[in-house]
Parts: structure tokens; sequence; C-alpha cells
């Protein structure tokens, strides 16, 4: 049995000592012993729907970022060879090279 199908029917029957608790000496109160792992365990249960999401959802992305990378060095070598350019006009070739 793995641990996501564990945490997904909710069988807690390995994590008995999650509930111990430890009292204080001084003020006879108790807390949970073992705070960190009960916080832990918690985060993947509320968060285990969401979690390795990636193979179920399709989003049609390129492997690279090879396009973008293009059109900014594009956009670079542009605002560089005309750095004498005003503000608008540097504004325009921006918007005119990338179709806004």
């Amino acid at each position: 049995m793995n641990l996501l199908h564990v945490f997904r029917n909710g069988k807690t029957g390995g994590f008995f000592f999650l509930k111990e608790r430890t009292k204080d000496g001084e003020t006879g109160k108790s807390h949970f012993t073992h705070t960190k792992l009960r916080s832990a365990r918690l985060s993947i249960q509320r968060h285990l729907p969401y979690l390795f999401v990636f193979g179920k959802v399709n989003f049609e992305m390129p492997n690279t970022n090879n396009t973008p990378e293009g059109t900014f060095t594009a956009l670079k070598n542009n605002l560089g060879n005309h750095s004498g350019m005003s503000r608008e006009n540097r504004r325009r070739l921006v918007c005119g090279l990338l179709k806004v």
C-alpha cells in the first residue's frame, strides 16, 4: 500500500503516534508530542487533490521557450540599434514588434 493510497482513503492506522500527548510538568496542561508531524500530515491531506496535477492537465505548452526568447532577442537588438529614439518612438517600436 503506497502513501498516497493511505491519505486518499483516510486510513490512519499507521499514524497512531500522532495522537500522543505530553503533559507539561509546571502548568499541568497537555499538548501534542509530534506537532510538526501532525502539521505535515494535515498539510498533505489538505493539498493532496492539487498534488501531481501535471499528469492530468494538458496545457498544450511547448517544451522549450525558444519562441519568446527569439522575440525578446529581436526586440533587444532593435532597441539597441536605435538607442537615440525618443520614449514615444520606442513604445511604438515595441508595440509594432509585439503586434499589440
